[in-house]
């Protein structure tokens, strides 16, 4: 499988993201717009399973190419079992549960029609579009990094402080 990256599910903004990538993924793969909105359609749902489920959890996507087809592969792991509706399972050909100590992982696979000739560069813009950071993954991260800061800042005031009342 050639893994193409990870999109965490943490706000109702990752959901379309989610979407967004999926969509674009399989519009540069397959000749038929029907495909890439049928994965849209099957990501979206899931990631608002995950959304109400298990918040903070992340959809890795990658492809598997074979001689006779090549497919989306969408995984996600929680702390316990996911029950898929039946209305996302149709959408996808094949689907794997397995545990691993604490973590039920699901993967589904979605298999193109009509496919794109792939390439290293098609490869690596693909991946490119999946582990682009959205706008409040961005966010998100420069409040953290502004956080850490703060503290850091709060602590080197008090070691002065404490260093002057000496």
């Amino acid at each position: 499988m050639q893994r193409l990256g990870s999109i965490p599910i943490v706000s109702h903004h990752s959901v379309l993201e989610a979407r967004g990538k999926l969509l674009r993924v399989a519009a540069a793969l397959a000749d038929e717009e029907i495909e890439s909105t049928r994965l849209g359609v099957a990501v979206s749902e899931l990631s608002r399973l995950l959304l109400r489920e298990q918040p903070g959890a992340a959809i890795d996507v990658g492809l598997t190419i074979g001689a006779s087809e090549t497919a989306v592969v969408v995984a996600c792991g929680t702390d316990r079992p996911l029950a898929l509706p039946e209305s996302l399972l149709s959408f996808f050909a094949h689907v794997s549960r397995q545990q691993d100590g604490g973590e039920h992982r699901v993967t589904l696979t979605f298999p193109l029609r009509f496919v794109a000739e792939l390439d290293a560069q098609l490869l690596g813009r693909l991946r490119r579009g999946v582990r682009e950071q959205s706008r409040d993954e961005l966010l998100n991260e420069l409040r953290t990094k502004n956080r850490e800061l703060q503290e850091s800042f709060e602590n080197l005031k008090r070691t002065t402080s404490a260093k002057e009342r000496m």
